[in-house]
């Protein structure tokens, strides 16, 4: 079996993409109304509200953690994302528990591979908590931590070393923005017009990419283009993926839409879906795993230069994907 680029993680672990787009290098983005510069005045504002997400993002993935709180595989979800080797890069040393802690994640950036993120989080303690973290985090990698004011808002160096730095921005109560640190003017000026919005409703939230579909646990969007392997197909110019999640039986619903150049290269990445799919659906591994059913149920259409693929996994299955997921991320660091 391959590892990370196999079929078998891109399709059996579909669910995954959208957890590992937020911990990692993103997915892609929708189109939010409203990405203005907010308004720093005192005057309430009309109109839709702005946006903290930047107005050129091309890759966006959120995530409705307080959805996944209540699944049964929570603590695996839990475990999964902490172990991410990006989740870690960015959070290692703060114990901040990504599944209970946090309501909701979005993150966004202009490229599928890019330095600047703006991430936007809302957390279910207050304050005190987020500087909690963020002090734990910096005596745990012996890195300088300052906060200040911005338009009155708290701002925080974030105590990671990155190639561009970034801050934390404290926008509301449970509500907090990670985004470069010359960005922190504009954040902070969002962060004022949705104040004036809010008023006295304190827990209302202004962000519009936090709202999520009925049912949906996470999506993530892409309109960079994704990178080219020897031995695969062409791959899409843009692809959207959704995770839904059925409240009663909590299966998840996985929908995959990819749009390419030409007719041709939708209809080859199609056949190479559809094939692998069925073959690795007979793999000893796959089948001992108990992960051959998502792969059997996969179906796939093609209109003109877009490709249709949707399956579904159930709670075992979801754990067991993870698991799956844990273990070849662990080979392939031990590779390196």
């Amino acid at each position: 079996m391959k590892t990370a680029r196999s079929p078998i993680m891109l399709f059996v672990l579909l669910a995954l993409a959208s957890f590992t787009a937020l911990v990692g290098c993103g997915s892609a983005a929708t189109n939010v109304e409203g990405t203005g510069e907010g308004t720093s005045g005192s005057e309430v504002p009309t109109g839709p509200p702005p946006s903290f997400l930047p107005a050129q993002h091309r890759v966006l993935a959120k995530l409705d953690m307080a959805r996944v709180r209540r699944s049964p595989v929570a603590a695996d979800v839990e475990s999964a994302i902490a172990g991410q080797a990006m989740w870690q890069e960015l959070t290692g040393g703060s114990g901040i528990q990504p599944v209970q802690e946090l309501d909701a994640m979005v993150v966004a950036s202009e490229a599928l591979y890019a330095d600047r993120r703006v991430a936007v989080l809302r957390y279910v303690g207050n304050e005190a908590m987020i500087r909690d973290r963020l002090l734990q985090m910096s005596v745990a990698r012996s890195l300088p931590m300052t906060w200040s004011e911005t338009d009155g808002f708290a701002v925080s160096t974030l105590p990671v070393a990155l190639v561009v730095p970034h801050s934390v921005v404290l926008t509301a109560a449970h509500e907090i923005v990670i985004c470069p640190t010359d960005d922190v003017a504009r954040i902070a000026a969002v962060a004022r017009d949705h104040a004036l919005r809010r008023g006295a409703s304190a827990d209302l939230i202004l962000e519009p990419s936090l709202t999520f579909a009925a049912q949906e646990l996470a999506t993530a969007d892409i309109r960079d283009r994704l990178p080219a392997y020897q031995g695969y197909p062409v791959p899409p110019d843009a692809m959207r993926i959704n995770v839904m999640e059925d409240d009663a039986s909590h299966t998840l619903f996985v929908y995959i839409h990819a749009d390419f150049t030409n007719d041709a290269d939708a209809q080859a990445a199609l056949q190479f879906v559809q094939a692998n799919a069925a073959q690795y659906a007979g793999h000893f591994l796959v089948r001992s795993a108990g992960l051959s059913r998502p792969l059997e149920v996969l179906a796939g259409t093609r209109t003109g230069t877009g490709i249709d693929i949707q399956t579904n996994l159930t709670p075992d299955e979801t754990r067991r994907a993870l698991g799956a997921a844990a273990l070849l991320q662990m080979m392939s660091s031990n590779r390196q």
